[in-house]
């Protein structure tokens, strides 16, 4: 996540919390493109114990988010996935020691939240908070230390990949998934080509929910996970299968999203505390927390 200086100043008694941060994998070896990606495994111990993933771990599981009810749905709440997707740092931007977490609905990932050691205003030091819903229908969340409980505004947008077969074995739809998120690409509002990480930071299959197969890729800005896109099969009434995507905007910037050079989706910049299928906002944080 990022916010300009002039923003944080002019939203610093808003106070709202922190945003999520995430280490990044390096770029798969050939061996490795031909195996189905795990979970990422477990924060060794000396990075859990760390002052501010402490912080972060028990700021995750004090939020509440409940999928509201629909037309053919009762509200249900989400449940957080126990250990962060991510881990990283951001110095250029002053985020410090931050993480990336996610609520599942059944089996799907259903929101993202970042929360983030942000040292942007010197001597003001902040949570910043960056929510982004996948589910299907509206999200309520509540926020430790938050009065207001906040409601997304909009559904994320899904979209069939044209022409783009899946593969009649099901051990190929994670190297297909891999190749499939290399032709797209993500620009910022600042021009920044945001980096394409090879390996998902999440999988998933949920086949009671006509996905038997889904990955989530993230589109880093350094190791920043300013961008995270969905890919999955669905399997038709008709019993077809295609893949569909949906883009997740996790950074205060504008991005564009381009699949085969070609303009396909785009979102303008965020200011604090606007929300459509996603926003951020701010809290104080203890300085002994870094």
């Amino acid at each position: 996540m990022f916010v300009s200086l002039g923003r944080l100043r002019g939203f610093a008694p808003l106070l709202g919390a922190g945003i999520l941060g995430t280490a990044l994998s390096s770029a798969a070896s050939p061996a490795e493109e031909t195996k189905p990606a795990e979970d990422p495994p477990a924060a060794p111990q000396a990075a859990v114990d760390r002052p501010a993933q402490q912080a972060m771990r028990k700021l995750a599981a004090d939020v509440q988010f409940t999928l509201l009810a629909g037309e053919s749905t009762e509200a249900r709440p989400l449940k957080l996935r126990p250990q962060p997707l991510v881990s990283y740092g951001d110095e250029t931007r002053f985020i410090k020691d931050s993480t990336l977490w996610v609520w599942l609905d059944g089996a799907r990932p259903a929101l993202f939240q970042k929360l983030e050691v942000n040292d942007w205003v010197n001597g003001s030091p902040l949570w910043t908070w960056c929510f982004a819903s996948a589910a299907p229908g509206l999200v309520e969340g509540a926020w430790p230390g938050i009065t207001n409980r906040i409601q997304t505004k909009t559904q994320l947008t899904w979209n069939t990949v044209p022409e783009e077969s899946v593969p009649e074995n099901a051990t190929g739809w994670p190297l297909a998934a891999r190749a499939l998120n290399r032709r797209f690409v993500v620009e910022d509002d600042t021009a920044v080509v945001l980096r394409p990480v090879a390996r998902p930071i999440l999988e998933f299959k949920a086949p009671d929910q006509n996905v038997p197969y889904g990955a989530v890729f993230s589109h880093a800005r350094g190791t920043n996970p300013d961008f995270l896109l969905i890919l999955q099969v669905e399997t038709t009434p008709a019993g077809e299968r295609r893949w569909s995507y949906a883009p997740v905007h996790m950074t205060s910037a504008g991005v564009t999203l381009k699949l085969n050079d070609q303009k396909v989706w785009a979102d303008p910049p965020q200011k604090p505390r606007e929300v459509t299928n996603w926003g951020y906002f701010f809290t104080p944080r203890d300085p002994a927390i870094k």
